[in-house]
């Protein structure tokens, strides 16, 4: 029987983080010089559902779990005044604003603790209550420290953890993803024309369509290199750097 087309697209990891990377990059590129250019933004949203899955699948195919969080805090840090450069010339350090990878770290310690709870030789009804109060204060912790997506970033994290460990994951994925997006980050709302008619819309709401690059990769790893593997980590603080000192 001919394989419909979803089974015939086979969506590598390389392919998603490319698809992540250029999202992001546009995104950035249209922040700093092209504010009304809204498909930029739009195209951005793509990104960070993207990297939040990634992290999930890092989580479960990493060789040493210190290691691997150890590199996103190093991370984390270094990206902290390209990122707050980028938002504001003038604020190299803005304790109000911190980067996405920050989000991804609290989101890996989060799925972290939920899956060493899943361990535990307790009934399931302490694991869930145990496992609420981490995603309670994974949640929290981002909000106090104000990541990028705050809170609902975090959750982004364990929402592609949970999908993939429970029945039905593509569908908690969906809800998830709807409840984060249309819901909890639905606040900032662009203002568009459709026939002469104005509308507002929240462009936070098109990071739902990340889950289509997302559920069309089937485990393939595709291209893989030292050399690629530092270029997505130092991608991110060197284009936020670039794009701050050319805006500025």
């Amino acid at each position: 029987m001919e394989k419909n087309l979803a089974e015939k697209i086979d969506i590598s990891y390389f392919d998603l983080r490319l698809i992540a990377i250029l999202a992001m990059f546009i995104d950035h590129l249209g922040y700093v010089f092209f504010p009304d250019a809204i498909w930029m933004r739009i195209v951005g949203r793509l990104a960070f559902p993207i990297f939040a899955f990634q992290i999930v699948e890092g989580f479960y195919y990493t060789s040493s779990f210190t290691k691997y969080c150890n590199r996103l805090f190093i991370f984390a840090f270094i990206s902290e005044i390209p990122y707050n450069l980028m938002i504001n010339p003038h604020m190299p350090i803005n304790p109000y604003r911190q980067n996405v990878i920050c989000t991804l770290f609290l989101g890996l310690i989060a799925i972290k603790g939920i899956d060493e709870i899943r361990k535990l030789n307790i009934n399931g009804i302490s694991k869930c209550l145990l496992s609420g109060v981490v995603i309670l204060a994974a949640y929290y912790i981002g909000v106090c420290f104000k990541v990028d997506y705050y809170g609902a970033g975090v959750l982004t994290v364990i929402v592609f953890y949970f999908g993939r460990n429970v029945e039905h994951g593509k569908f908690f994925e969906f809800l998830g993803m709807f409840y984060i997006n249309f819901i909890i980050l639905s606040a900032g709302k662009t203002m568009f024309f459709i026939n002469g008619e104005r509308m507002y819309f929240s462009i936070q709401a098109f990071a739902i369509l990340a889950l289509i690059p997302i559920w069309l990769y089937k485990g393939n790893k595709g291209y893989s290199s030292k050399l690629w593997h530092k270029f997505c980590y130092w991608f991110y603080p060197a284009h936020m750097m670039i794009l701050a000192l050319i805006g500025r």
